[in-house]
């Protein structure tokens, strides 16, 4: 835990409080069970895309490619509407199932 915190002081990041811990421990959780949820559909294929699309735009931050991070910044506007249009079935279903009285057992404790 000590080599973290001197990690933290050499990064200029301040130790970070129980609220931030908790903070970090809910957005896992959420990452977790939407990824959970979408595994095994559609999503699941054109995700792993993205990610590899993500790491691709992170390495020319790094090597510092200005022209193919713009290029980059266009296919995300224009991509965000495509993914709204082709899977506007499946987030219809998704909106309607968290829409129901059950919203814990239909999400969280979604069995396969």
């Amino acid at each position: 835990m000590s080599h973290l915190l001197l990690l933290f002081q050499k990064l200029g990041i301040t130790t970070p409080s129980f609220r931030d811990c908790i903070e970090i421990l809910l957005i896992i959780a959420l990452v977790y069970y939407c990824l959970k949820y979408i595994r095994g559909t559609r999503m699941w294929i054109v995700a792993k895309g993205i990610a590899v699309f993500f790491v691709c735009y992170g390495m020319t931050v790094v090597f510092e490619l200005p022209v193919i991070q713009y290029l980059f910044q266009i296919a995300v506007s224009f991509m965000t509407i495509a993914l709204v249009v082709v899977f506007q079935p499946e987030i219809r279903k998704s909106l309607e199932s968290l829409g129901t009285k059950n919203v814990a057992k239909n999400f969280i404790f979604k069995k396969k």
